[in-house]
C-alpha cells in the first residue's frame, strides 16, 4: 500500500498518529529518493488512513508545500501538527551598550545579537535561550533577555550579558553586550517659560521631581551621562515619547537644534498633571525614564 501511494522510492517518518473508530489516521513525512534537482533532498507530507479491519492504507491527501532542507513550514490539517526546525549553529553579539541606571532593556534578535543561520527556528527568547550576567552587582538578566539596571551603587560598573540555546545546538555562552551603566540626568536645553516655578534653560529634571511647563510654552530636553563626574550630551540618537496625555501636553517631537544635535519638544498644550515616558536609544545607548509633567 505504500508503495502504491507513495512510489517505489520512499522513506516514511510516521510525525503523529490517531485511533479512532478502528482506524488509525496518520500525518507522514516521506523522503523522496528520486528528486534530484532539489538539494540535498526534498520531502512531501501525506495524511493517510489504515483500516485494521480492511488492512488498507488510503491517502486522505498531500499537504499543499514541499519541504526541502533548510526551510521551515508549519501546517494544521485534521488536528495534527508538523513543524520542522532549522537548529541554531551559531550567535554573535553586537558588542558595547552604555545603559543608564535604574532602566530596563530588552535584548533583541538583530539589535543586540545575531544567528547562523538567518533562517534558524527561534520561537521566543524565554523558550530558545539561557541568559547569564558575569556582574549581577552591574546588571541583572531575567529568563526572558530583559536587562535591568536598578541595583544601588551600579554606575560606573560594566557587565558582559551571554547567551546560549536552552537546547544541545550552541552549549557554550557567547557574549553579546557589554553594559556600563551610567549615571544620568535630563537638562532642558531651551525654554520658553516665564513663570517662576516653570522649567528654564538649564534646569535638570529627575524622576522624582515634576517637570513645570506654562501653558503654551515650550521646553527642549535632552539627556546627558556622566563620566567621573562630567557630563555628556545624548544627542546624536532619536528621542521618542510614549504614554502621556496629549490633552494637557502636545508637539512632543524629537527635534534636531543646530549644532547641539537632537532633543525632545513638549509643548504645555492645557492645564493638568500627566507623566510621560521618554526613550533615547542607538545602536550602542539605552536610556529611558518616566517623568511627571504640570502644565500651569
Amino acid at each position: 500500500d505504500y508503495d502504491k501511494i507513495y512510489g517505489k522510492k520512499h522513506n516514511v517518518l510516521i510525525i503523529s498518529s490517531e485511533y479512532k473508530d478502528g482506524k488509525i489516521y496518520m500525518l507522514t513525512l516521506n523522503r523522496i529518493m528520486g528528486k534530484k534537482s532539489l538539494t540535498p533532498f526534498a520531502y512531501e507530507s501525506k495524511f493517510c488512513c489504515y483500516d485494521l479491519k480492511k488492512n488498507k492504507l488510503t491517502d486522505l491527501g498531500e499537504l499543499p508545500d514541499e519541504i526541502t532542507d533548510g526551510a521551515s513550514l508549519v501546517y494544521y490539517k485534521k488536528n495534527f501538527y508538523i513543524s520542522v526546525f532549522q537548529p541554531i549553529t551559531s550567535i554573535v553579539g553586537k558588542g558595547d551598550l552604555m545603559m543608564g541606571k535604574n532602566c530596563k532593556y530588552q535584548l533583541a534578535l538583530g539589535t543586540d545579537f545575531t544567528v547562523t543561520p538567518s533562517n534558524a527556528t527561534i520561537s521566543s527568547l524565554l523558550n530558545t535561550f539561557v541568559f547569564k550576567s558575569s556582574d549581577e552587582t552591574a546588571v541583572t538578566v531575567n529568563s526572558e533577555g530583559v536587562l535591568d539596571s536598578k541595583i544601588s551603587d551600579n554606575a560606573g560598573k560594566s557587565s558582559n550579558i551571554q547567551m546560549r540555546t536552552r537546547n544541545s545546538d550552541v552549549t557554550t555562552y557567547t557574549t553579546v553586550r557589554t553594559v556600563t551603566v551610567k549615571a544620568w540626568h535630563s537638562k532642558c536645553v531651551a525654554s520658553t517659560c516665564t513663570s517662576a516655578t516653570a522649567m528654564k534653560s538649564g534646569d535638570i529634571a529627575t524622576q522624582s521631581n515634576t517637570i513645570v511647563i506654562d501653558k503654551g510654552k515650550v521646553i527642549d530636553l535632552r539627556f546627558e551621562y556622566s563620566t567621573a563626574g562630567s557630563y555628556t550630551d545624548l544627542n546624536s540618537g532619536s528621542y521618542v515619547a510614549t504614554d502621556y496625555d496629549s490633552g494637557i501636553i502636545n508637539n512632543v517631537t524629537n527635534l534636531y537644534i543646530g549644532s547641539t544635535g537632537t532633543a525632545l519638544q513638549i509643548v504645555g498644550n492645557s492645564t493638568g498633571t500627566t507623566t510621560i515616558t521618554i526613550t533615547y536609544q542607538t545602536s550602542d545607548a539605552f536610556f529611558q525614564g518616566t517623568y511627571n509633567v504640570k502644565v500651569i
